[in-house]
């Protein structure tokens, strides 16, 4: 179900919670069983609208504390929601976080593992370098979306990196220890479908000026680190520089 995408709102009255799966497009004739759950509620987008305004709706359309976004091809622990939830309830501050990742193949195997950075003033720090939360990973606190507008529609890609940077700025993120999402490695994952050149990277460009000029650093900086990230980018883009996200290969 690659046009669709699950998130998991945790209602503060409902310890179950409830699945909102938005089909960013025409409906499919036939949903899987687990759809017909009275937990899953199903939003139906008319025409295929792009992976942020999918996001946007399904954010606007619960009223939970907290949300958690899970891609259809990654696979959560058990543990995910409970630990990070438990997290938030204890640093107040806090308006989002992420896991440890494994790296599987399209089949499940284990095939590495993913490492962020751990500890609310590294995850910001690295920000400034590169993206530092796995999407699939992450519960947030939905009043902090909202307060910066949620998804970038613009962001037809990196939307993920564009809301950290922009949240960053309104609280602290951070990343548990333990590994607590299975990300897939798959063959269609292409660097070179992600532009540098396209409007989406002019968005998270302007939010990681945005959010170096709030930590303190000048102008200069701002542009030179600006510039490096770009030429990284372009790097990625033609084959020259290996994706992050591969991870650590297991041995």
């Amino acid at each position: 179900m690659n046009s669709c995408l699950a998130e998991l709102a945790l209602l503060p009255d409902d310890a179950l919670g409830e699945v909102i799966v938005v089909v960013d497009g025409p409906a499919m004739n036939a949903f899987p069983a687990w759809v017909r759950d009275k937990r899953v509620r199903v939003l139906v987008l008319g025409v295929h609208r792009g992976t942020p305004v999918a996001l946007n709706v399904g954010l606007n359309s619960s009223e939970a504390t907290y949300i958690a976004r899970l891609d259809s091809d990654d696979v959560a622990e058990p543990a995910r929601l409970s630990k990070a939830v438990e997290y938030l309830e204890a640093h107040e501050n806090v308006v989002a976080v992420g896991t440890q990742g494994y790296l599987i193949d399209p089949d499940g195997a284990e095939i590495g593992c993913l490492d962020m950075p751990v500890g609310r003033a590294n995850v910001k720090r690295s920000l400034l370098r590169r993206n530092s939360l796995i999407h699939s990973s992450v519960v947030f606190r939905r009043e902090a979306m909202l307060r910066v507008d949620g998804y970038d529609e613009d962001c037809l890609r990196m939307q993920d990196y564009d809301l950290f940077l922009r949240l960053a700025l309104v609280g602290d993120l951070d990343n548990l220890s333990g590994r607590l999402i299975n990300y897939r490695v798959h063959g269609g994952m292409s660097s070179k479908a992600t532009s540098p050149y396209r409007v989406y990277t002019r968005r998270v460009l302007a939010s990681r000026y945005s959010l170096y000029r709030a930590s303190g650093h000048g102008r200069f900086s701002g542009f030179a680190h600006n510039t490096l990230w770009w030429v990284a980018q372009v790097l990625r883009h033609h084959g020259l520089r290996r994706p992050r996200y591969l991870g650590r290969a297991s041995n």
